[in-house]
């Protein structure tokens, strides 16, 4: 955490909300991001991000700063995700909005490879969403945000032997949706990174 970091987390503490609100505003297009790849849904994701902000205000005074600030606002932001899933006691339904923003076509760009890249993360997300919510988030954690699986077991507090097996675990359920669901997705499959 930077010296920057620590001076809003006190000036926040001592119930300064523009210091919040300068502390928290590098973060939310990530915060609403992770929300929706692991709900799939804007306005579920509108929410999730904002009730996680309002989570992060409330118990900035447990923070203690042995993580970075934005390892524990992730795991805030998995949580809410996750205890929403749980109450609502049902899968979400697949969205057709495309992970992350949409960009407008490049006018001179080729429309074909446009439309292909567009539907192809499409299938991927659809993919994704049919994953439980927990491998739902570490995959994204790991495979999309690119966490290092110390990162992980910190913000979910675990041990690295069980995210590496979860992760193993969530990529071998993604891979098999895949192919049942989406056969033209069948050659995306997952490399192992230098951490494996």
């Amino acid at each position: 955490m930077n010296n920057r970091e620590n001076r809003l987390i006190e000036r926040c503490r001592s119930g300064d909300t523009d210091a919040f609100e300068e502390l928290i505003s590098p973060y939310m297009q990530k915060a609403y991001e992770t929300a929706y790849r692991m709900c799939g849904n804007h306005a579920d994701a509108e929410d999730i991000a904002q009730e996680a902000i309002i989570k992060a205000y409330r118990a900035l005074t447990k923070f203690d700063g042995r993580s970075a600030f934005s390892t524990w606002l992730y795991r805030i932001i998995s949580n809410t995700v996750i205890d929403m899933a749980r109450s609502r006691s049902r899968r979400p339904a697949a969205s057709l909005d495309i992970i992350g923003d949409r960009c407008d076509p490049d006018p001179d760009g080729n429309p074909v490879e446009y439309a292909e890249t567009n539907l192809l993360q499409d299938e991927i997300q659809s993919a994704l969403l049919k994953l439980s919510s927990a491998q739902r988030a570490i995959l994204i954690m790991r495979d999309i945000h690119d966490y290092s699986y110390q990162e992980i077991a910190q913000m979910l507090g675990i041990s690295i032997g069980t995210v590496k097996s979860r992760v193993h675990r969530g990529r071998t359920a993604l891979q098999r949706i895949i192919r049942r669901n989406f056969p033209d997705l069948c050659s995306v499959e997952y490399t192992e990174g230098p951490e494996g």
